[in-house]
């Protein structure tokens, strides 16, 4: 009887399109560094923060958790950069 439901699930499947892949979810450093828009040396910056998501080692590759560094760059203060640079035009115009 077991057969049977198998072939009945599998004869209503057929003609369907196969699921799409979960995202990716790992990066390795180049990527992020695409993926967040930054050199890789801004890349290593943010690494050395205290608070940046560990990344996972397997044979000396970093692979980057994407959904940890999303979080961490949501929780960042957003303008700080923009501050300084926005401070840095005002003193160079006088």
């Amino acid at each position: 009887m077991r057969f049977l439901e198998t072939a009945d699930a599998q004869e209503a499947n057929r003609g369907r399109l196969p699921q799409a892949c979960p995202p990716r979810r790992w990066l390795r450093n180049g990527e992020l560094a695409g993926y967040l828009g930054v050199s890789k040396m801004t890349l290593w910056r943010f690494k050395r923060e205290p608070d940046f998501p560990p990344a996972a080692t397997i044979n000396n590759i970093d692979f980057n958790d994407l959904d940890k560094v999303d979080a961490w760059m949501l929780a960042r203060p957003s303008g700080r950069y923009l501050q300084r640079a926005s401070s840095f035009e005002i003193s160079s115009a006088q």
